[in-house]
Protein backbone atom coordinates (compact mmCIF):
# COMPACT_ATOMS: atom_id res chain seq x y z
CA UNK A 1 0.00 0.00 0.00
CA UNK A 2 2.91 2.52 0.63
CA UNK A 3 4.18 1.73 -2.93
CA UNK A 4 0.88 3.01 -4.07
CA UNK A 5 0.52 6.09 -2.09
CA UNK A 6 3.92 7.09 -3.32
CA UNK A 7 2.74 6.47 -7.19
CA UNK A 8 -0.25 8.52 -6.20
CA UNK A 9 2.01 11.37 -4.86
CA UNK A 10 4.74 11.53 -7.68
CA UNK A 11 2.37 10.44 -10.76
CA UNK A 12 -1.45 10.00 -10.91
CA UNK A 13 -1.41 8.63 -14.21
CA UNK A 14 0.81 5.46 -13.10
CA UNK A 15 -2.00 5.41 -10.06
CA UNK A 16 -4.41 4.88 -12.50
CA UNK A 17 -3.08 1.14 -13.78
CA UNK A 18 -3.85 -0.17 -10.09
CA UNK A 19 -7.28 -1.64 -9.00
CA UNK A 20 -9.63 1.77 -8.20
CA UNK A 21 -12.65 0.65 -9.95
CA UNK A 22 -14.18 3.45 -12.73
CA UNK A 23 -16.85 5.40 -11.10
CA UNK A 24 -19.34 6.99 -12.59
CA UNK A 25 -21.61 10.50 -11.61
CA UNK A 26 -24.60 8.87 -10.82
CA UNK A 27 -23.43 6.37 -8.55
CA UNK A 28 -22.58 9.13 -5.98
CA UNK A 29 -26.13 10.40 -5.97
CA UNK A 30 -29.39 10.09 -4.56
CA UNK A 31 -31.18 7.14 -6.29
CA UNK A 32 -34.07 9.47 -6.69
CA UNK A 33 -31.90 11.88 -9.04
CA UNK A 34 -31.69 11.83 -12.94
CA UNK A 35 -28.35 13.87 -13.69
CA UNK A 36 -29.35 16.44 -16.84
CA UNK A 37 -28.26 14.25 -20.15
CA UNK A 38 -24.90 15.24 -20.98
CA UNK A 39 -23.73 13.83 -17.25
CA UNK A 40 -25.80 10.46 -17.17
CA UNK A 41 -23.43 7.46 -17.08
CA UNK A 42 -20.50 10.22 -17.23
CA UNK A 43 -17.15 8.95 -15.80
CA UNK A 44 -16.64 10.91 -12.08
CA UNK A 45 -13.07 10.82 -12.89
CA UNK A 46 -12.50 14.50 -13.23
CA UNK A 47 -14.35 15.14 -10.36
CA UNK A 48 -12.74 12.94 -7.71
CA UNK A 49 -11.75 13.61 -4.22
CA UNK A 50 -9.11 10.73 -3.17
CA UNK A 51 -8.17 10.72 0.65
CA UNK A 52 -5.43 8.26 1.36
CA UNK A 53 -4.71 6.32 4.93
CA UNK A 54 -2.65 3.49 5.91
CA UNK A 55 -4.27 0.99 4.54
CA UNK A 56 -7.92 2.83 2.56
CA UNK A 57 -8.90 5.24 -0.04
CA UNK A 58 -11.92 7.59 0.59
CA UNK A 59 -13.10 8.41 -2.67
CA UNK A 60 -15.67 11.10 -3.04
CA UNK A 61 -17.15 13.81 -5.26
CA UNK A 62 -15.58 17.05 -5.47
CA UNK A 63 -18.94 18.55 -4.65
CA UNK A 64 -17.59 22.13 -5.79
CA UNK A 65 -16.30 21.74 -9.24
CA UNK A 66 -18.96 19.60 -9.95
CA UNK A 67 -22.06 21.63 -8.84
CA UNK A 68 -20.60 24.49 -10.55
CA UNK A 69 -20.43 22.51 -14.14
CA UNK A 70 -23.94 21.54 -13.28
CA UNK A 71 -24.99 25.66 -12.45
CA UNK A 72 -23.30 26.71 -15.76
CA UNK A 73 -24.14 24.00 -17.54
CA UNK A 74 -27.44 22.67 -17.06
CA UNK A 75 -29.57 24.08 -14.37
CA UNK A 76 -31.98 26.67 -14.30
CA UNK A 77 -32.39 28.55 -10.48
CA UNK A 78 -35.20 27.30 -9.76
CA UNK A 79 -35.54 23.77 -8.96
CA UNK A 80 -31.77 22.87 -9.45
CA UNK A 81 -29.39 20.31 -7.75
CA UNK A 82 -28.22 20.73 -4.22
CA UNK A 83 -25.09 19.49 -2.72
CA UNK A 84 -27.11 17.55 -0.19
CA UNK A 85 -28.18 15.35 -3.04
CA UNK A 86 -24.64 13.79 -3.39
CA UNK A 87 -25.47 10.40 -1.15
CA UNK A 88 -22.52 8.80 -1.40
CA UNK A 89 -18.80 7.94 -1.13
CA UNK A 90 -16.78 4.62 -0.97
CA UNK A 91 -13.55 3.65 0.84
CA UNK A 92 -11.18 0.67 -0.70
CA UNK A 93 -10.02 -1.11 2.05
CA UNK A 94 -6.19 -2.76 0.94
CA UNK A 95 -6.01 -6.37 2.13
CA UNK A 96 -2.21 -6.96 0.28
CA UNK A 97 -4.07 -8.29 -2.55
CA UNK A 98 -6.68 -6.12 -3.60
CA UNK A 99 -9.68 -3.80 -2.54
CA UNK A 100 -12.56 -4.37 -0.83
CA UNK A 101 -15.23 -1.31 -1.54
CA UNK A 102 -17.67 -0.12 1.31
CA UNK A 103 -19.96 1.96 0.18
CA UNK A 104 -20.94 4.91 3.12
CA UNK A 105 -23.18 8.18 3.04
CA UNK A 106 -21.78 11.07 2.81
CA UNK A 107 -21.86 13.99 5.30
CA UNK A 108 -24.56 15.94 5.01
CA UNK A 109 -26.70 14.19 3.37
CA UNK A 110 -30.22 14.44 3.71
CA UNK A 111 -32.87 11.28 2.98
CA UNK A 112 -35.30 14.03 2.90
CA UNK A 113 -35.56 15.50 -0.60
CA UNK A 114 -34.68 19.54 -0.41
CA UNK A 115 -36.17 22.51 -2.76
CA UNK A 116 -35.03 25.55 -2.80
CA UNK A 117 -36.61 28.88 -3.49
CA UNK A 118 -35.13 31.84 -5.79
CA UNK A 119 -36.33 35.00 -6.73
CA UNK A 120 -38.55 36.24 -8.85
CA UNK A 121 -38.68 39.67 -10.81
CA UNK A 122 -41.89 41.13 -11.38
CA UNK A 123 -43.10 41.86 -14.73
CA UNK A 124 -46.47 43.83 -16.21
CA UNK A 125 -49.48 41.55 -16.10
CA UNK A 126 -48.28 39.51 -12.93
CA UNK A 127 -46.20 39.08 -10.13
CA UNK A 128 -43.55 37.19 -11.43
CA UNK A 129 -42.20 35.70 -15.52
CA UNK A 130 -45.62 32.80 -14.89
CA UNK A 131 -48.78 35.38 -14.76
CA UNK A 132 -51.18 33.16 -12.93
CA UNK A 133 -54.16 33.22 -14.94
CA UNK A 134 -56.41 30.27 -14.09
CA UNK A 135 -57.88 31.04 -9.82
CA UNK A 136 -60.43 28.37 -11.03
CA UNK A 137 -57.43 26.07 -11.76
CA UNK A 138 -57.09 25.32 -8.12
CA UNK A 139 -59.08 25.57 -4.98
CA UNK A 140 -57.62 26.13 -1.31
CA UNK A 141 -58.41 24.93 2.57
CA UNK A 142 -56.29 25.76 5.12
CA UNK A 143 -56.03 24.00 9.28
CA UNK A 144 -56.78 27.11 10.20
CA UNK A 145 -58.07 30.90 9.78
CA UNK A 146 -56.95 33.99 11.24
CA UNK A 147 -59.92 35.76 12.50
CA UNK A 148 -60.73 39.26 10.94
CA UNK A 149 -58.44 42.26 12.10
CA UNK A 150 -60.36 45.49 11.68
CA UNK A 151 -60.61 46.00 7.85
CA UNK A 152 -58.48 42.80 7.05
CA UNK A 153 -59.38 39.70 6.95
CA UNK A 154 -57.16 35.96 6.19
CA UNK A 155 -59.55 33.47 4.68
CA UNK A 156 -57.58 31.15 2.47
CA UNK A 157 -58.51 32.54 -0.87
CA UNK A 158 -56.86 35.84 -0.43
CA UNK A 159 -53.26 33.69 -1.80
CA UNK A 160 -54.66 33.43 -5.04
CA UNK A 161 -54.38 37.18 -5.35
CA UNK A 162 -51.59 39.42 -4.44
CA UNK A 163 -53.87 41.79 -3.25
CA UNK A 164 -54.59 40.08 0.13
CA UNK A 165 -53.13 37.87 2.32
CA UNK A 166 -54.02 34.68 4.57
CA UNK A 167 -52.67 33.91 8.39
CA UNK A 168 -52.99 30.88 10.24
CA UNK A 169 -54.82 31.50 13.47
CA UNK A 170 -53.42 28.95 15.83
CA UNK A 171 -51.81 30.02 19.32
CA UNK A 172 -47.92 30.01 18.77
CA UNK A 173 -46.31 30.50 14.94
CA UNK A 174 -48.19 28.14 13.35
CA UNK A 175 -46.26 25.11 13.04
CA UNK A 176 -47.55 21.88 12.07
CA UNK A 177 -50.29 23.83 10.10
CA UNK A 178 -51.25 23.52 6.70
CA UNK A 179 -52.21 25.02 3.17
CA UNK A 180 -53.79 22.34 0.63
CA UNK A 181 -54.63 23.03 -2.94
CA UNK A 182 -56.57 20.62 -5.46
CA UNK A 183 -55.87 20.97 -8.86
CA UNK A 184 -59.73 21.65 -10.13
CA UNK A 185 -58.40 22.05 -13.96
CA UNK A 186 -57.48 19.77 -16.68
CA UNK A 187 -55.04 21.38 -17.58
CA UNK A 188 -51.34 21.06 -16.33
CA UNK A 189 -50.37 23.43 -12.90
CA UNK A 190 -49.02 22.46 -10.20
CA UNK A 191 -45.38 21.36 -10.28
CA UNK A 192 -44.00 24.95 -9.77
CA UNK A 193 -45.22 27.71 -7.40
CA UNK A 194 -44.73 31.40 -6.84
CA UNK A 195 -45.38 33.17 -3.07
CA UNK A 196 -45.16 36.22 -1.60
CA UNK A 197 -43.63 34.65 1.68
CA UNK A 198 -45.33 37.11 4.52
CA UNK A 199 -47.58 39.90 5.17
CA UNK A 200 -46.55 42.44 1.82
CA UNK A 201 -49.12 44.49 2.33
CA UNK A 202 -46.16 46.92 3.42
CA UNK A 203 -42.12 46.43 4.53
CA UNK A 204 -43.05 47.48 8.14
CA UNK A 205 -46.06 44.77 8.40
CA UNK A 206 -43.87 42.20 6.66
CA UNK A 207 -41.23 42.26 9.33
CA UNK A 208 -43.99 42.31 12.33
CA UNK A 209 -45.45 39.06 10.94
CA UNK A 210 -43.85 35.79 10.81
CA UNK A 211 -43.00 34.26 7.60
CA UNK A 212 -42.15 30.47 6.85
CA UNK A 213 -38.70 29.20 6.62
CA UNK A 214 -39.36 25.22 5.75
CA UNK A 215 -42.45 23.45 4.87
CA UNK A 216 -43.13 20.08 4.26
CA UNK A 217 -44.70 18.89 1.18
CA UNK A 218 -47.37 16.20 -0.07
CA UNK A 219 -48.45 15.58 -3.23
CA UNK A 220 -52.01 13.47 -2.25
CA UNK A 221 -51.32 12.20 1.09
CA UNK A 222 -47.39 11.07 0.20
CA UNK A 223 -44.27 12.86 1.42
CA UNK A 224 -42.33 14.51 -1.71
CA UNK A 225 -39.88 16.77 0.14
CA UNK A 226 -39.29 20.13 2.00
CA UNK A 227 -39.45 23.37 0.78
CA UNK A 228 -36.80 25.96 1.68
CA UNK A 229 -38.10 29.58 1.17
CA UNK A 230 -36.05 32.94 1.26
CA UNK A 231 -36.87 35.55 4.20
CA UNK A 232 -37.25 38.32 1.44
CA UNK A 233 -40.26 41.18 0.92
CA UNK A 234 -40.57 40.17 -2.99
CA UNK A 235 -42.42 37.31 -4.70
CA UNK A 236 -40.33 34.08 -5.31
CA UNK A 237 -40.83 30.90 -6.94
CA UNK A 238 -40.33 27.20 -6.00
CA UNK A 239 -40.53 23.44 -8.04
CA UNK A 240 -41.78 20.43 -6.48
CA UNK A 241 -40.94 18.66 -9.65
CA UNK A 242 -37.61 19.61 -10.50
CA UNK A 243 -36.49 17.85 -13.89
CA UNK A 244 -33.31 16.06 -11.72
CA UNK A 245 -36.56 13.91 -10.01
CA UNK A 246 -36.77 10.50 -11.32
CA UNK A 247 -40.12 9.96 -10.54
CA UNK A 248 -42.23 13.04 -11.31
CA UNK A 249 -45.54 13.29 -8.82
CA UNK A 250 -48.36 13.29 -10.97
CA UNK A 251 -50.20 16.55 -11.47
CA UNK A 252 -53.91 16.15 -12.61
CA UNK A 253 -57.62 16.91 -12.14
CA UNK A 254 -58.22 16.34 -8.04
CA UNK A 255 -54.67 15.59 -7.23
CA UNK A 256 -53.89 17.56 -3.66
CA UNK A 257 -51.20 19.57 -2.69
CA UNK A 258 -50.54 19.83 1.08
CA UNK A 259 -47.62 22.10 2.38
CA UNK A 260 -47.25 22.05 6.29
CA UNK A 261 -45.27 24.82 7.94
CA UNK A 262 -42.31 23.59 9.64
CA UNK A 263 -39.93 26.35 10.45
CA UNK A 264 -40.37 30.09 10.43
CA UNK A 265 -38.77 33.18 10.32
CA UNK A 266 -39.72 35.23 13.07
CA UNK A 267 -41.64 38.25 13.21
CA UNK A 268 -40.52 41.25 15.42
CA UNK A 269 -43.88 42.10 16.79
CA UNK A 270 -46.91 39.73 16.35
CA UNK A 271 -46.66 35.47 16.23
CA UNK A 272 -48.88 35.04 13.37
CA UNK A 273 -47.23 33.35 10.13
CA UNK A 274 -48.56 35.05 7.03
CA UNK A 275 -48.54 34.53 2.84
CA UNK A 276 -49.71 37.29 1.07
CA UNK A 277 -49.45 35.19 -2.49
CA UNK A 278 -49.44 31.57 -2.87
CA UNK A 279 -49.97 29.97 -6.57
CA UNK A 280 -49.03 27.08 -8.93
CA UNK A 281 -47.97 28.25 -12.40
CA UNK A 282 -49.26 27.23 -15.57
CA UNK A 283 -52.15 28.12 -18.40
CA UNK A 284 -55.57 27.26 -17.77
CA UNK A 285 -56.15 27.73 -21.72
Amino acid sequence: MGVLVQDKRRNPDRWNQYLLPDYKLDSFFDERVLLPQEFQGKTAKPYLDYELGLSSITVSLNKWVLMRQLEGDSVSASGGLDVALIKYKYVLNWNGDDFKETQLKEAGYNDMLMFTSAIVEQIDGGPGPHEFDCPHGVSVRTSSTLNPQGKYDYKASNMLTPIAAWSEGVEGDGVGEWIEFTITSDFHIGDSWQMGNGNNRSKDVWNANNRIKKMKVLVDDKVIGVVILANVFTFQEFNIAPNWLKEQPAFRKGTKIRFIIDEVYKGSKYNDTVISYFVPTGNCG
